[in-house]
């Protein structure tokens, strides 16, 4: 279970039922209904579910549920941080007939956000927003903080300092490495942060939302760390926070129904994407071209920096087009000789490459280059054999 549902513990279930009743306690329609009560503990379950166990599930023993499950869980839109920030500013969160700020304890596999990630965070979410709605996200480091008495200080007056009466809307974004080692931390973290708002209570404006977002290790796992927090959390796996399309793949929902082909020909709102799979496979295809002249090494690094020249530069638009079309149709001709639209689901994700590619969207993208990269070769084997690409310079 800890596999599939990331900090599952032997009281997880438990919990779910118990937090989950507590929701719909309120609710005299469906409060006692043990189908509603059941299919709502299913999706905050469903919610610590790690992407690759999803993949993998069509091929285990539970392969009649693959479809309603993935369904499920690709309509929970965890493909990334904005599109949970998104789906969590339509819900209100309430809890003994009080309003609070939303609280969010989020794992993942990738690395932590940046002051650039965040900064594309807030261009994403300003853009699904309203004009009128005005984003103001605070990022802090758990581990910035040397004490205790620092951290609710440093909290108290965050949440204290924003009017009742603002419109604005602010995302507040605790993040900590390593939560198997500082599972203690992140514990006594979030006890505090409970207290600070029950002591504010009725001096808070409910237009926060407060985020604890912890990476794991996926090479490590740690019974002691628990995944699922209760009420008030929303206990979400958000496995790559980035969204999908800055490594040039679309989200886990369409990948699994295409073959590697259709992904290479997937078209973005960015143009050029073909022209930028390809960039990534440059220095790899060329360095392992096995040439027979003796100037191959010699003539590696030129190679290097003419096909980048024809990938990024517009001059030769119509070379880089030729080149991004016979990839596609070389691809074609391997996916129906080799890979089938399931094809993600076979490739064993992250089987043996963990600590590099920590993140399913992260080694399916390693995954497809390792496909185009060959093919790559083989292309620029026969363009460059007698050193032709010179005439294009």
């Amino acid at each position: 279970e800890n596999v599939c549902f990331v900090g599952f513990q032997q009281d997880t279930l438990s919990s779910v039922v118990y937090s989950t009743k507590s929701k719909l306690r309120y609710d005299s329609i469906n409060g006692e209904n043990e189908d509603v009560i059941l299919e709502q503990c299913k999706l905050d379950l469903l919610k610590l579910a790690s992407p690759d166990a999803i993949l993998r599930l069509s091929k285990s023993k539970f392969d009649s549920e693959f479809e309603i499950v993935s369904k499920t869980y690709f309509g929970l839109k965890l493909f990334s941080l904005a599109d949970y920030l998104q789906q969590l500013s339509r819900n209100a969160v309430t809890v003994e007939n009080y309003s609070i700020p939303k609280l969010s304890f989020v794992t993942t596999h990738s690395s932590l956000l940046t002051e650039t990630d965040i900064s594309e965070l807030v261009d994403i979410l300003e853009a699904y927003f309203s004009p009128e709605d005005h984003l103001n996200i605070m990022n802090l480091y758990l581990n910035q903080f040397q004490t205790e008495k620092e951290f609710v200080s440093s909290i108290h007056d965050l949440l204290a300092s924003v009017s009742l009466d603002t419109e604005e809307r602010n995302f507040v974004l605790i993040q900590c490495e390593d939560g198997y080692s500082n599972h203690d931390l992140i514990s006594c973290a979030k006890f505090k942060m409970l207290e600070i708002l029950s002591e504010l209570k009725s001096n808070l404006n409910p237009n926060f939302h407060i985020l604890f977002i912890v990476r794991l290790l996926s090479t490590r796992q740690d019974s002691s760390f628990s995944g699922y927090c209760g009420l008030p959390w929303d206990s979400v796996h958000i496995d790559e926070l980035r969204p999908s399309h800055h490594i040039l793949l679309p989200s886990l929902v369409i990948i699994q129904n295409l073959t590697v082909a259709d992904i290479f020909d997937y078209k973005f709102p960015v143009d050029s994407s073909r022209q930028k799979r390809l960039l990534r496979s440059v220095q790899s295809a060329v360095s392992r071209l096995i040439d027979p002249s003796n100037s191959t090494n010699g003539r590696r690094p030129k190679r290097v920096e003419m096909l980048s020249m024809i990938l990024t530069n517009p001059t030769y638009s119509d070379v880089s087009d030729i080149l991004c079309d016979k990839t596609s149709w070389l691809l074609q001709k391997i996916s129906l000789a080799e890979y089938s639209k399931d094809w993600s689901l076979l490739s064993s994700l992250r089987d043996g490459s963990q600590a590099t590619y920590p993140t399913v969207i992260k080694s399916l993208s390693h995954s497809i280059d390792a496909v185009i990269e060959p093919i790559l070769r083989g292309i620029l084997g026969v363009l460059d054999t007698y050193q032709n690409l010179n005439i294009l310079f």
